[in-house]
């Protein structure tokens, strides 16, 4: 037998120096995350936390535990609210962007 994996729809963040020093355009998604407890699964925490001066890079509280986000990463929420970490290389081969039309959230 073989299968076929149904598409889903994820929203995505990249990391980047200017959007870790200004959260104004984080998505909704990535508040919630960051306003979890750091010991919450779904959390995004400062990688220095809790001595963070703002200019360290993130890491996320997966089901396998804590993930770095480095500088260029991607952060994937599935449409359950599950995170994922993504290196840009995977990610180019991995993932397409759709036009903002097809998206539902």
């Amino acid at each position: 037998m073989r299968v076929m994996k149904k598409p889903v729809i994820m929203q995505v963040f990249q990391l980047t120096k200017e959007t870790r020093k200004d959260n104004s355009d984080w998505p909704r998604w990535m508040h919630i995350a960051w306003n979890r407890s750091p010991l919450e699964e779904g959390a995004v925490v400062p990688s220095q936390f809790p001595r963070s001066d703002g200019t360290d890079t993130l890491r996320v509280h997966t089901y396998e535990g804590f993930v770095e986000v480095c500088f260029g990463d991607y952060i994937l929420c599935s449409p359950h609210g599950n995170l994922t970490v993504v290196k840009p290389v995977e990610f180019e081969a991995a993932y397409d962007v759709i036009p903002e039309w097809m998206a539902t959230d």
